[in-house]
């Protein structure tokens, strides 16, 4: 196995992609399927087999009389049965299929899957279902199968149940009864597992697939029996409500939600025992799968069930609406010194940059004052940002030259288009390398696009990537003071206390010591400041609410907004009966612990993403229909946990992840992977989220093209660590690829300005040789190295060493690189033999 020259892993092949086209590159196992299937097509005629109709009407390749050593895509006709009258096929626990004449016939495998597939995934390539199904096969091998597998169940069932050429489709005569669940049309809620009993072996995609519409079918029969309990608890038949409650815990059996309803249905039954049972047994199912307590509403109902109490049922009970000033309240409370200090730097032209513990109120205190002095241009860095080089430049250029109307010069145009592909002159291609132009070009580019702009705020700095940075003060550091005519307008960065990179530290610390920018820490607000914010939402809490979260909150402004949205969901429970959780990461847990399930796993799937996510691609990574996410969509907005497309702060983003379980999290880190690779997104993305997703291997090859990127951006060290971290990914896999990634890193480090870093991987290059081909590569770097920094003698010697291990090999062109090395280095010697001859005979010291 080795590393082909567009960084596949040669000899290695890749799994199918679970939810759309395949991968070029993949953890080790096929070569790409192509969508077409191309055959060589003989002279003559169409022989029978070249006739010959699949089973189940779809269609395959068959020869047609063309030129010779030609390919042409070629079809069957189809001409098989189609089925008459409704096929039956149940997947939701053991599978059953039913003829149009009641007659049962046998339904497993492989066939059982392919059909639950299309019935729940819609027409399918047939390229995609060939490596699904037989991930481990070569792509002419899976394909095989897949023909084979149709002919054997058309001659099985007598029909065609699939149909279709090269995408694939069920007959419209076949019924399946978790299709039915997912549209809306089933007769009750069945139960049973999603092809109960496969466990798909090591098929990591099918296995994938398998846990996201599990998940989905179970949230979707929760939600019908969840809108019956509540009508059945509105009518006061709280036994059938009971009863129709505890199915809701079958499909989510953490569902505090539902288990609440069984509680209060049961002691509303009289049940008091049951219904305390139910609690016990929510929190030891909460304690060891989450290590977490029930939410305080459930704590609440709880105590009262213990007590006796008067419990509210649904129709008592309403949680109140988050109203909008919850979201962004109408005034700023308690900033009056921090906003004195801006004033100051203002007036004297500084670099403003505020800063404090997430949820502070950073990012309002700074868009507040700058909407106060003009027009404002707000761009933002984003959580995986540091990734890839120039992620953060890319987006704030193409917002800030949407909102101007400049336009840029042709040269500046050629030169970002390989940044920004769309502003590629007409009729050109973006070039494939950045040049050396490429800060003068982003300097022009910006300075233009903020002409009439007085203030420039860019938010959670702390995310930007160091090229950005980098390309960015550039810019800067020659524009003190700020603000005046004819220069840069006002700057004020928002980035998170101690979390900023140390390259982008480095540059605040040496602008404040030389008088160029002004530090403005946020500290908590004071109990007063709090008491004024909660006031100044215009909801009704009671005073001894007020006073403890002014109390517990720490002054932190959003842990008080979240907890404030967290009491009106909950119906807004008096001081003491529902405690407000100490931190602000476990408000927003509860919160969320409140949203629809569908809502639930778009905010997760959000979460993963990280950045550029909307419904759309929410939906492709979850496999559900776009309509259901932009359904839960809405409910997430109306939460206010999303807005628009991002989260509402990035600490809900955090509190999102951090209480999806390991399991969903890795599954949507590898849905994620499929999806970004599909539309042709930033390799550092798709490897970082293989490696998060648990799949190293299909993450090599991302790290390869992440690294070439990174080189095409003229960022050498970062081309170099994406290299190195697969070389030691491929170390641990014991591939022999690994020599050839560590040799990308070394030529990489060729490029920095450090020589010792060159040489310790070029050193490291030296011990990891096992082959003379390794050896003689190793000490090709070597020479190269020596002929960089003008020690012509040294490198020679290298050269000359490297072809001694090579001897007799037949190595071509790795002996022509050596020998061109080699006469480099003899004729820089006799230039530098010249020059010292010359001096002398002149007389001139040397």
């Amino acid at each position: 196995m080795g590393i082909g020259e567009n960084g596949a892993v040669r000899g290695a092949l890749p799994r199918a992609a679970q939810f759309g086209q395949m991968l070029e590159v993949g953890r080790g196992r096929r070569a790409r399927v192509s969508s077409t299937p191309w055959v060589h097509a003989a002279v003559g005629g169409t022989t029978p087999w070249q006739r010959h109709t699949l089973c189940g009407g779809t269609a395959g390749p068959f020869l047609a009389p063309h030129l010779p050593g030609t390919f042409r895509p070629l079809w069957y006709a189809e001409n098989t049965v189609k089925p008459e009258g409704e096929w039956q096929l149940s997947v939701l626990g053991g599978a059953r299929l039913v003829g149009p004449d009641g007659r049962e016939l046998r339904c497993e495998g492989k066939s059982r899957t392919l059909l639950a597939y299309l019935a729940l995934q819609g027409p399918t390539p047939r390229s995609r279902l060939a490596g699904l199904l037989w991930p481990e096969r070569t792509e002419a091998a899976a394909r095989n199968n897949l023909v084979q597998l149709l002919r054997r169940m058309g001659r099985a069932f007598g029909a065609s149940l699939v149909v279709g050429q090269d995408l694939l489709r069920l007959s419209e005569g076949v019924s399946v009864d978790a299709q039915q669940v997912l549209e809306g049309r089933a007769k009750g809620v069945p139960g049973g597992t999603l092809l109960d009993g496969e466990t798909c072996g090591n098929n990591v995609d099918l296995t994938d697939w398998l846990m996201v519409q599990r998940e989905r079918l179970d949230a979707a029969r929760a939600l019908t029996l969840g809108n019956a309990v509540r009508r059945l608890e509105e009518e006061g038949a709280f036994p059938q409500a009971a009863v129709l409650a505890r199915r809701v815990l079958d499909f989510d059996r953490l569902s505090e939600d539902a288990h609440r309803t069984v509680m209060r249905t049961l002691y509303l039954c009289g049940e008091r025992a049951q219904a305390l049972d139910v609690y016990r047994q929510l929190c030891a199912a909460l304690g060891r799968d989450l290590r977490a307590q029930p939410m305080p509403e459930t704590q609440e109902l709880a105590r009262l069930i213990e007590q006796g109490g008067k419990v509210p049922d649904l129709r008592a009970r309403r949680a109140a609406s988050v109203p909008l000033s919850v979201l962004r309240p109408p005034r700023l409370t308690g900033r009056g010194r921090e906003w004195e200090t801006l004033e100051e730097a203002w007036r004297a032209g500084q670099f403003m940059i505020v800063s404090g513990e997430a949820g502070m109120g950073k990012t309002r205190l700074a868009a507040d004052f700058a909407e106060s002095k003009g027009r404002v241009l707000t761009l933002e860095a984003r959580p995986g940002d540091r990734l890839a080089p120039y992620s953060t430049t890319a987006r704030s250029l193409r917002r800030a030259l949407s909102l101007s109307s400049a336009e840029l010069p042709l040269g500046v145009r050629r030169t970002l288009s390989w940044l920004l592909p769309e502003l590629a002159p007409e009729g050109e291609t973006p070039p494939s390398r950045a040049d050396a132009s490429l800060h003068e070009a982003l300097q022009y580019a910006f300075a233009l696009s903020l002409q009439g702009v007085d203030a420039y705020l860019f938010d959670d700095m702390q995310y930007a990537d160091d090229a950005s940075i980098e390309a960015g003060f550039v810019l800067i550091d020659a524009m003190f003071p700020l603000g005046q005519p004819g220069g840069l307008p006002h700057f004020i960065a928002v980035h998170r206390q101690d979390e900023l990179p140390a390259y982008t530290a480095q540059i605040f610390t040496r602008l404040v010591d030389a008088g160029h920018a002004r530090r403005v820490a946020l500290s908590p607000l004071p109990g007063v400041a709090v008491t004024a914010l909660v006031n100044s939402l215009g909801v009704s809490l009671s005073p001894e609410r007020v006073e403890q979260l002014a109390r517990i909150s720490g002054g932190n402004a959003l842990f008080v907004l979240e907890s404030v949205k967290s009491l009106l969901e909950a119906g807004g429970a008096p001081a003491g009966r529902s405690p407000v959780p100490p931190r602000v990461g476990e408000v927003i847990a509860l919160r969320l612990a409140r949203l629809p399930k569908m809502a639930l796993q778009a905010a997760r799937a959000a979460g993963v993403l990280q950045q550029e996510f909307g419904p759309e691609l929410v939906a492709e990574v979850l496999g559900a229909p776009v309509l259901e996410v932009v359904a839960a969509w809405d409910e997430l907005e109306a939460a206010q946990i999303m807005r628009g497309e991002r989260f509402h702060h990035d600490l809900v983003q955090e509190a999102v992840l951090a209480h999806t379980p390991a399991t969903v999290r890795r599954l949507l880190h590898r849905s994620a992977a499929r999806a970004l690779a599909r539309h042709g997104l930033t390799p550092a993305r798709i490897a970082q989220h293989w490696l998060d997703g648990g799949e190293n291997g299909e993450a090599v090859p991302w790290l390869l093209r992440a690294g070439e990127a990174a080189g095409a951006a003229l960022r050498h060290t970062e081309a170099a660590e994406f290299f190195e971290r697969a070389a030691q990914l491929l170390d641990g896999a014991g591939s022999n690829a690994a020599f050839g990634a560590w040799e990308q890193g070394a030529r990489s480090r060729a490029h920095t300005l450090g020589r010792a870093a060159h040489q310790n991987a070029v050193n490291a290059l030296h011990e990891r040789a096992r082959t003379p081909q390794e050896t003689a590569r190793a000490w090709q770097a070597q020479a190269e190295l020596f002929a960089g920094v003008a020690e012509g003698g040294r490198s020679e010697d290298a050269a000359r060493r490297g072809l001694a291990a090579l001897g007799d090999l037949n190595e071509p062109q790795l002996r022509a690189r050596l020998l061109s090395v080699l006469k480099g280095s003899v004729e820089s010697t006799d230039r530098s033999v010249r020059r010292v001859t010359h001096r002398n005979d002149a007389g001139q010291p040397d």
